[in-house]
């Protein structure tokens, strides 16, 4: 018996996809297996999971998180607002994601690349300094 079985999609760059169904149909379990997350009794059988020309099932889990998670794809679940800590502030979290993704960054640099972003998006960079509970409360 299959998890998932017989999916096949390509995505041009810059889109977003986002996969929908029923309640365990398997969604959170391809969209795991997608980000090279799967864990027994799970296992990867058969098939190819190609970014760019590289199929990143052939790559190491420190090489795929290091290059390829976060810069080239990411996985955002239904219910991403629950895993955040409502009593840090926002910078906090993108300061503790490019730790991971680009180490040589100074928090500075990060801050810096934050604002740009939020303006990007149309938020004051201010909320970067808020704290999760107060943003959603606002």
């Amino acid at each position: 018996m299959f998890a998932v079985d017989g999916v096949d999609f390509a995505l041009e760059e810059g889109k977003a996809l986002g996969i929908a169904g029923e309640s365990g149909c398997g969604k959170s379990t391809l969209s795991m297996s997608l980000m090279g997350f799967y864990f027994p009794p799970l296992y990867y059988g058969e098939g190819s999971i190609s970014i760019g020309g590289i199929d990143i099932m052939k790559l190491g889990k420190e090489r795929l998180r290091k290059q390829i998670l976060g810069r080239e794809i990411a996985y955002i679940p239904q219910a991403a607002m629950n895993a955040l800590n409502p009593t840090l502030k926002i910078i906090r979290f993108i300061e503790d994601l490019m730790k991971e993704h680009q180490p040589k960054l100074t928090k500075p640099q990060v801050r810096a690349m934050a604002e740009e972003r939020f303006r990007t998006l149309h938020l004051a960079p201010e909320v970067l300094d808020a704290i999760r509970a107060s943003c959603l409360a606002a």
